[in-house]
């Protein structure tokens, strides 16, 4: 039995355990439906070892990929105890599909084999460690394993005799309770009872009497069908020999007529061919030469007055437009004028490059220089309050004082004068409490009104150079510009003034060019009159040929039409050539040959009609005649014997009655007795209690048409031919076209076919298709039944036990989760239960968590164990 499930995974290593064989029940609290999609997967995995019986809520292969994220390091792996411990281990195969290996150790015994080091081995590893111990299961080998059939199989199920095909269909609707409904119900009942195969045939039954009666019957039946269809044969076998007869007279009418035609005109084409040879020969030849080669030179005086008229035409353009121009001499000034101007610009680029100037050094310049003005402009104003020309009344002391006081000083305004300076004869400079020697110091003259005027007119012109640059600067793109449009501008006047000076030259070469026009005008209207000439003559000649072409092209047309004609009908015409056919027809070629093909598109119609029914009948009634004749003699006289056929098939059908009432007997004795099994199921379902439900009870609903055709067979006596008795619900005569009409339809009936099943619930029948209850009392009454059916598969022993699976726990209410625990523990089941939340009742509970990278983590010591 199954004891534990581990999951391995090794993204970020991680263990999941699940220990099963210590509890009696176990919850998985899982968030995000984790217990669902985790417990449907691996119960698949390890009960359901075909791909095509799995069962989830995603594809196989998606479900894989989920699990078993990368081959060789993510795992499943089942501890089974069946006396003695082994596991199986599940990966990922290269083609989407489960490896098996079979460990033959407990899982305890194994783990620090697989895990070393706090770290998930790759395979290849674990196989080198587990040498000897491990071993790889084929599906074959891996089924052997899984289901055994007595206490001494070491597998992880004992099912009971030929029960694996059955267990598999049973036990994925307790893995999904929401496909269960009447239909699965039905399918799992007969096949947990062994009876899903049993059947009655009436097709392959090995009786010659039998196959001879339905050989006797066909036959009557399709002669009996063809006779419509075989009269229609007989009159289109007819209808084609005469038209075949009257075709073959067409033809002899049809082969006289064309020699004698095709003759004629034959000799009109052979005359027409010579007269076009003549002409053509004699006048066309060299009429084209001639004009060939006046064309030539026609041609070449075109070609020689076209490049004229270019040529004249390109100079007095030419001439014209030097003509427009202005005056040579205005057009040097205007040529000096604009290399001045664009000079000028330049020299205010070169400038700026030279000096090196940006723009916020022009800034700096523009405003200390206005500020200089400033300063200056004040002085002027206050020239007479200057200090300087107060601070003494001898004027060589003032050039003194200049000399030695800064200039900030000398411009202070007079108020500033404490007391004047009277003398500087002893040569001294007295400041703050020192005194200098001055006697060196050198008489400047001092400020004047002059010398500031100048210093301020220098300072404006500054100014005004300054903002000059700043504007060259801002506008340096739009100078270039103006520079490159000037250049154009002398570019123009330049070639101006040089075509001015070729114009003598170019009115002396348009007068040559004019004089050779007219002459190449007088001698092309002069070969254009020889031409035309040529050209009249060739087209009366032209003309003659094309009459006698038109002429010969007729003639050969309507040869053409004969010989189509007589190529349609060659094969026919061959076969006349040694049969004397006399010619009686009035009819013209065109006529017979209309009459040829409707005749043969009727015949052609007849006989595809005369085949295709020929096929037809001889597929019928099965014969192989090729000759028509002889099919029509054989079946017209079949046709006449249906009546003594008729008769032996009822003989036949009497003596095979009692040959099938036996065996139809049989059959509906399986169905007596697989009610027994029902009412079994029953009395097993009234020992458990579902909610408020007092009677739960499976109903089997009978075909009752198909059982009395099936009871009015298996009735049938052969010493009830003559015998009529009023109290019989049927006639012999009824129960032998019962049977007739079943053996004609090869019919097979299984024993699905006689009965549904219906649910019936407090004396109300319950579709499961639909909900029947609540919807716990619904999921609890379809665990329930299917446990009862599945615990008649798996061989009752404590060694022996079965996981099962309950979704959604949660929509149960405690007393029927604590019958549903119950009746498991009574037939050897283990449910594991999955809810957000903890029900009571349950022994053992484990949470289940889901990492960010997608695998699922569940860890032993975080299980709970329920004290009652």
């Amino acid at each position: 039995m199954l004891t534990k499930i581990v999951l391995l995974n090794c993204a970020k290593y991680e263990q999941g355990i699940i220990t099963i064989n210590d509890v009696e029940s176990i919850q998985i609290v899982g968030r995000n439906n984790l217990g669902k999609t985790t417990l449907i997967s691996v119960l698949n995995f390890l009960y359901l070892p075909s791909q095509k019986d799995w069962n989830f809520d995603h594809t196989p292969k998606e479900t894989l990929n989920f699990y078993f994220k990368k081959l060789d390091k993510n795992y499943i792996l089942f501890e089974i105890y069946k006396d003695g411990y082994f596991c199986i281990l599940m990966k990922r195969g290269l083609n989407n599909d489960l490896e098996y290996y079979k460990i033959d150790s407990s899982y305890d015994e194994i783990k620090d084999k697989i895990i070393q080091n706090s770290k998930l081995l790759k395979f290849e590893s674990i196989q080198e460690n587990l040498l000897g111990n491990i071993s790889k299961l084929d599906n074959k080998k891996y089924k052997t394993l899984l289901y055994g059939h007595s206490k001494r199989d070491k597998t992880v199920l004992w099912l009971k005799e030929n029960k694996q095909n059955v267990f598999s269909r049973v036990y994925r609707y307790l893995l999904d309770i929401t496909q269960i409904d009447n239909y699965a119900v039905k399918e799992s009942l007969l096949v947990s009872d062994n009876r899903e195969k049993i059947k009655r045939e009436f097709t392959n039954i090995d009786n010659d009497n039998i196959q001879s009666m339905q050989k006797q019957q066909r036959v009557i039946e399709r002669l009996k069908n063809i006779k419509e269809e075989f009269t229609y044969f007989k009159n289109i076998v007819s209808e084609f020999i005469v038209k075949s007869s009257v075709l073959v007279q067409s033809y002899s009418d049809f082969l006289s007529l064309y020699q004698a035609e095709k003759k004629e005109l034959e000799d009109i084409v052979l005359s027409s061919s010579r007269i076009i040879e003549h002409i053509e020969k004699e006048k066309i030849l060299p009429l084209k030469n001639n004009i060939e080669k006046i064309g030539i030179e026609k041609g070449t005086i075109e070609s020689d007055l076209k490049h004229q008229s270019i040529s004249l035409d390109k100079e007095l353009k030419t001439k014209e437009k030097i003509l427009k121009y202005d005056d040579i001499g205005l057009l040097r000034i205007a040529q000096e004028n604009l290399n001045s101007e664009m000079d000028k610009k330049k020299y205010d680029l070169e400038q700026i490059k030279q000096e090196n100037y940006t723009l916020e050094m022009i800034d700096g310049l523009i405003n200390s220089t206005k500020i200089k003005q400033v300063k200056l402009s004040k002085q002027i104003e206050n020239y007479e309050n200057l200090l300087i020309h107060h601070i003494s009344e001898d004027v060589d002391a003032k050039r003194i004082i200049s000399s030695v006081l800064s200039k900030d000083v000398l411009e202070l305004d007079k108020r500033n004068i404490i007391e004047i300076v009277r003398s500087i004869s002893d040569g001294s400079l007295k400041l703050f409490d020192g005194e200098i020697d001055i006697s060196s110091i050198k008489a400047v003259d001092f400020i004047t009104i002059e010398s500031l005027m100048q210093e301020l007119k220098q300072v404006e012109l500054s100014i005004e150079k300054y903002a000059k640059v700043k504007n060259n600067i801002e506008n340096y793109n739009g100078i270039k510009a103006e520079i490159q449009r000037l250049e154009k501008e002398i570019s123009l006047i330049v070639n101006q003034i040089k075509e001015i000076s070729t114009l003598p030259d170019i009115l002396n070469k348009i007068t040559s060019l004019e004089e050779d026009g007219k002459s190449l005008t007088l001698r092309l209207s002069e070969i254009t009159s020889k031409a035309d000439e040529n050209k009249q003559n060739l087209e009366a000649a032209e003309l003659l040929v094309q009459n006698e072409q038109d002429k010969e092209q007729i003639s050969k047309e309507r040869l053409a039409v004969l010989n189509a004609y007589h190529m349609n009908f060659k094969d026919e015409l061959e076969e006349l050539e040694n049969i004397n056919i006399e010619n009686s027809s009035d009819k013209t070629i065109d006529e017979l040959a209309e009459e040829i093909k409707t005749l043969r598109k009727e015949l052609n119609k007849l006989n595809d009609a005369k085949n295709s029914t020929f096929r037809d009948l001889k597929h019928i009634l099965q014969k192989e005649h090729a000759i028509e004749n002889d099919f029509i003699k054989e079946v017209e006289e079949e046709i006449d014997t249906i009546k003594d056929k008729e008769n032996t098939v009822s003989e036949l059908i009497q003596n095979i009655t009692n040959e099938i009432s036996a065996p139809t007997k049989t059959f509906l004795r399986e169905l007596e007795d697989f009610e027994k099994y029902i009412v079994s199921a029953n009395t097993a379902f009234k020992k458990y209690k579902v909610s408020n439900i007092q009677t739960i009870e499976i109903k089997l609903v009978k075909n009752e048409n198909i059982i009395y055709d099936l009871k009015q067979i298996a009735d049938i006596k052969k010493d009830d031919l003559f015998d009529f008795d009023e109290n019989k619900t049927s006639s012999y005569e009824e129960q032998i076209n019962i049977l007739k009409g079943y053996i004609s339809k090869s019919k097979v009936f299984t024993l699905s076919d006689l009965f549904d099943v219906a649910f019936v619930i407090n004396g109300k029948v319950a579709n499961l298709n639909k909900q029947i209850e609540s919807t716990g009392t619904d999921k609890i009454l379809k665990i329930m039944l299917f446990i009862l059916i599945i615990k008649n598969i798996i061989i009752q022993d404590e060694d022996n036990k079965l996981v099962v699976y309950v979704d959604e726990l949660s929509a149960v209410d405690d007393d029927n989760s604590a019958e549903l625990i119950r009746i498991c523990k009574e037939n050897n089941l283990i449910p594991i239960f999955a809810s957000p939340d903890k029900k009571i009742n349950i022994q053992k509970y484990y949470d289940l968590q889901e990492l960010s990278n997608g695998q699922i983590v569940v860890d032993e010591n975080r299980a709970i164990l329920w004290e009652k």
